[in-house]
């Protein structure tokens, strides 16, 4: 009771435990790969031996016996002829089958598997075959585990991230002042392997064991850890050196970029192994690449208090630390799964399990000040700074094949600051009003976690700029009319009755400034390229709308606070306005992306002047793809409704 000085405590414990399962399959690919698998075994003709003859255009010719292939890993050429009850020798027409006659366990785990296919199949708790799986698989059994044939089953885990919190909250007084105090102590873990090394699925030796093969001391100014990258793939002489993500040349100088040390040649890292242990390979050891994901404690305070400076003035202040898993933003961004590391080196994956959570932490102070007996100003000022952003990176300076990749990682940050200044009244006579004007400033490197797409492929530049949702100003006014009952009625009479006991209504309107954009100076189709300026150098238009609701309640029996109805209608966006909330970035238009005037589509139009139809089709056509609803705000909605209370 904070009247009376005691403390309040709250306290809470949370565990959460997801599992995850997924199957995709390709069903176009299936039939692809099914081609190529088929008759794969025919190595050559065994010219040498006759097993017949045949007319070919009134001539007979010899019919030569194929020789065969063994292929120990695949099975679907030699299950699909034990299913139509043919010899290895002869020929299969994957197109003469009809679907209801194939099934997915024809092929091998690898078969399916094989990223060099057409086949897109990607699973995790599932079998390849799209069975769920009933047992506990690790990440080991993928590379481990054979069936009693000797083949390789490529068992994926389900993906099971677990998250723990713990908090402890006070709220008490210490003389005039109010204090709310608390700590959140929270746990992740992705429960997932990740890459021991980026920038290579195969460990990369350190300087130290570098130089201890070789019976010399490590060069002064050398790290021990960092990674040795030598001239020539069998080449002992260093070419340079890496740790973690900093460059270095062979004199330990340290460089700005990897290019500096590579420019356009081929990059070869010192591996422990020349013979390395290829993923793919029955022998691979994944201990030597992955490491479990390590859980990430965070400790949370958070701290608020206020006290008043005079009988009518009020000081507060606010600091709190938030967190954000990555599997939160989806699984896209998080899960990797052995299967992924399988084909790493043929279609790399986009996701990062190594991620940490991001952070916010806040900072506000406030001061409320009665003005009169029935209305108050508020005038808050806030700063959040935004940590551990996730964004797209890309890795470069990679061994062949990769050479590089694009994935996830915990590069962004921001900073959100403002201020902002509120009126408020009590309820004079039937109304009350409500105002304020927000001043804020978004700025940061990356708006969401895709906002760098496609600007990696040179470096990861960190460059602030406005974030998307930088809404400079913000105006919001409430005005509430209302008639209440009893004898503080003072509306219309009619036959005695009090017609408007009870009811009211509200009006709510909001103007903003425009969010920004980047602007383009070449039109295409539906879009833009090259960019005009910086990112999110340009700004839409102001939106502004109004909200209307008039209500009344409806006893429905004597009793006070018995059963009730409330009717109300609700009309959203009044006047039917169309704020525009995206446009084309050439133009800076919500209905024309300035194609159809540039060359090229000037041109395109052009070569169909001697076909007026097809013309006159094509640019209807265009015109009406041009209106995009997504564009604008909602249109004007009109709510009936009751609810009831009792």
């Amino acid at each position: 009771n904070e009247n009376g000085g005691i403390h309040a405590i709250k306290l809470g414990f949370q565990y959460e435990q997801r599992v995850n399962r997924g199957y995709r399959i390709d069903p176009e690919g299936i039939w692809q790969t099914a081609r190529s698998l088929a008759n794969d075994h025919f190595n050559s003709i065994d010219s040498l031996q006759v097993i017949g003859t045949q007319e070919v255009n009134g001539v007979l010719v010899d019919i030569h016996p194929v020789t065969i292939d063994d292929q120990p890993n695949n099975a679907f050429y030699k299950n699909i002829r034990a299913l139509n009850g043919m010899g290895l020798e002869e020929y299969v027409n994957i197109d003469g089958m009809r679907p209801d006659q194939l099934s997915l366990n024809l092929f091998s785990p690898d078969e399916l598997n094989d990223g060099g296919n057409s086949l897109d199949l990607s699973y995790w708790g599932y079998d390849y075959t799209g069975n769920i799986s009933k047992r506990k698989t690790t990440f080991e059994d993928f590379f481990r585990e054979k069936d009693e044939n000797g083949q390789r089953t490529l068992p994926v885990a389900a993906w099971q991230p677990n998250y723990l919190g713990f908090y402890l909250q006070d709220k008490f007084r210490f003389e005039d002042i109010l204090f709310n105090v608390g700590l959140r102590i929270d746990r992740y873990d992705a429960n997932s392997k990740v890459l021991k090394d980026p920038y290579s699925l195969y460990p990369i030796m350190t300087a130290m064991d570098f130089y201890q093969e070789k019976g010399i001391d490590i060069p002064e100014g050398i790290h021990p850890e960092a990674k040795v990258y030598t001239s020539c793939e069998t080449c002992e002489s260093v070419q340079g050196y890496r740790l973690k993500d900093q460059w270095y040349d062979k004199e330990g100088e340290p460089l700005n970029s990897g290019a500096q040390l590579f420019g356009g040649e081929v990059v070869s890292p010192k591996f422990y192994s020349n013979n390395i242990n290829e993923i793919r390979n029955d022998d691979f050891n994944p201990a030597g690449s992955f490491d479990d994901y390590k859980p990430e404690w965070n400790f949370l305070p958070r701290i608020s208090f206020s006290f008043p400076i005079s009988k009518s003035a009020n000081f507060f202040a606010h600091y709190d630390i938030l967190t954000q898993r990555p599997e939160a933003l989806g699984i896209n961004v998080s899960q990797v799964s052995a299967l992924d590391y399988y084909n790493f080196e043929r279609s790399q994956p986009l996701a990062n399990a190594n991620l940490k959570t991001q952070r916010t932490i806040e900072y506000q102070l406030g001061y409320q000040q009665t003005v009169g007996k029935n209305a108050a100003i508020k005038l808050t000022s806030f700063y959040k700074e935004l940590r551990n952003l996730i964004q797209e990176r890309t890795y470069l300076y990679l061994p062949s094949p990769i050479t590089a990749y694009t994935t996830y990682s915990n590069i962004d940050f921001g900073t959100v600051k403002g201020f902002s200044f509120s009126f408020f009244t009590k309820r004079i006579g039937n109304f009350q009003l409500n105002t304020s004007y927000s001043l804020l400033f978004a700025d940061g490197t990356g708006s969401d976690v895709n906002s760098q797409r496609g600007l990696t492929s040179t470096g990861n530049i960190r460059t602030l700029y406005p974030l998307d949702y930088d809404e400079r100003h913000q105006l919001q006014a409430s005005i509430d009319f209302r008639y209440q009952q009893g004898k503080k009625y003072n509306g219309p009479v009619l036959w005695g009755k009090d017609i408007l006991a009870n009811a009211g209504l509200n009006i709510q309107t909001t103007a903003i400034s425009g969010r920004p954009f980047t602007g383009k100076s070449e039109p295409i189709v539906l879009d833009g390229t090259n960019t005009i300026g910086q990112v999110n150098g340009l700004r839409l238009p102001w939106q502004n709308v109004i909200h209307l609701k008039v209500n009344k309640y409806i006893p429905l029996t004597k009793e006070e606070n018995g059963l009730g109805m409330n009717v109300y209608v609700r009309i959203q966006n009044v006047l039917d306005k169309n704020n525009i909330v995206e446009v084309y970035p050439a133009t800076g238009s919500p209905s024309d992306d300035g194609f159809l005037v540039s060359a090229q589509g000037a041109n395109g139009v052009t070569n169909l002047a001697d076909q007026p139809d097809r013309q006159a089709g094509y640019l209807n056509a265009y015109n009406w793809r041009l209106i995009n609803p997504d564009f604008f705000t909602l249109g004007r909605r009109i709510y009936l409704g009751a609810t009831f209370s009792f």
